[in-house]
C-alpha cells in the first residue's frame, strides 16, 4: 500500500476549469485549493476534489463569524483573497490552520463596486462577517462596521484616519479605502 501525501490548507489541487470544489476545498478563482489538513480525493463520478481531514477536525469559522483578517491577493474585477487571523467574540476557539477566504467584489460595499482595488489593498486588515461556507469561506464588507481597519501606504507607513481621509503621516500623500466606521480604533 502506497503512503498518502497529507496536504496543508492553502495547497492547490487543481485548476477551476478541471474539476469542481468539493468539501474542504475553495475555489480561489483560478485553482481549488485546500481548506484543511487530509488526504487529497477525487470523486470521478461527480469530478469533485475534496479532502478527507486527518485526524480530529479542529475548530472551523461558522456563518455569521465576524472575523479579522488579512488581503493577500487581489484580482481587481472579481475578488480578493483573505487569509482569517482570528474570530471576534471566540476567543477560546483556537485556529490552528490557516483558513483563506474570498470576498467578491459585490461583496464589498452596499454600493456598486467595478473593481476591488478601488476599495482594498494588499496587506490591509479588515474586518468582516463570514456570509458562506461552500467551497471555502466567503466574506462580506458591506457593512459600516466591516470593512479595512488598518491599511498601509506603498512605501509601507501605517495610514492615520485626518479630516475622514486616509494619509501617509511621512509623505502626507491621501489613500482611500472601504473603511470600518472605527478605523485606526485597535478595536478587533
Amino acid at each position: 500500500m502506497s503512503e498518502r501525501k497529507l496536504i496543508e490548507p492553502g495547497t492547490p489541487l487543481a485548476y477551476s476549469e478541471e474539476l469542481l470544489p468539493g468539501r474542504n476545498t475553495y475555489d480561489d478563482g483560478t485553482q481549488i485549493r485546500a481548506a484543511a489538513f487530509g488526504v487529497e480525493h477525487t470523486d470521478p463520478k461527480t469530478m469533485a476534489i475534496s479532502i478527507r481531514p486527518a485526524g480530529k477536525g479542529v475548530a472551523s469559522i461558522a456563518k455569521g463569524d465576524v472575523v479579522i483578517g488579512l488581503v493577500t491577493f487581489i484580482k481587481p474585477e472579481a475578488l480578493a483573497s483573505v487569509k482569517i487571523l482570528a474570530v471576534r467574540g471566540k476567543e477560546g476557539r483556537s485556529l490552528l490552520q490557516v483558513v483563506d477566504a474570498t470576498l467578491h467584489v459585490s461583496k464589498i460595499d452596499a454600493r456598486y463596486i467595478s473593481n476591488v482595488d478601488e476599495e482594498l489593498r494588499c496587506g490591509d486588515y479588515i474586518r468582516a462577517k463570514v456570509i458562506g461556507l461552500k467551497g471555502g469561506p466567503q466574506l462580506a464588507t458591506d457593512r459600516p462596521d466591516l470593512g479595512v481597519i488598518r491599511a498601509f501606504s506603498p512605501e509601507g507607513n501605517q495610514l492615520t484616519l485626518e479630516d475622514g481621509k486616509l494619509r501617509d503621516p511621512e509623505s502626507g500623500r491621501t489613500f482611500y479605502r472601504k473603511m470600518a466606521d472605527d478605523y485606526g480604533s485597535g478595536k478587533v
